[in-house]
């Protein structure tokens, strides 16, 4: 019976983890004057790595780049300023929290 509570018990811990987690990730979506897949590629090369960082899409043809990350790392402002540091303007279209 001790092994039963003891299993139910880290199975919660790591549940509430799990779900804590999730709830920081956030979304952020830029539309940004690229003129080829060279600009495309350079975004998602570097901004990868920026910190927080979950996911990336860069959208060429709608010149949107969406970004998923943790917002307790990241926000909105510092990935516009990674952006615009490769020399890209930038203007902030949505923010999803």
């Amino acid at each position: 019976m001790k092994t039963l509570l003891i299993i139910a018990f880290v199975a919660t811990v790591g549940l509430a983890k799990a779900e804590k987690k999730q709830n920081n990730d956030t979304t952020v979506c830029f539309r940004v004057e690229m003129d080829c897949m060279s600009c495309k590629l350079k975004i998602e090369k570097n901004i990868a790595f920026e910190k927080g960082v979950k996911a990336l899409d860069v959208n060429f043809e709608d010149k949107i780049v969406k970004i998923k990350y943790n917002k307790l790392k990241n926000s909105p402002e510092l990935l516009r300023q990674a952006i615009e540091k490769m020399k890209y303007k930038t203007e902030l279209i949505s923010r999803v929290l």
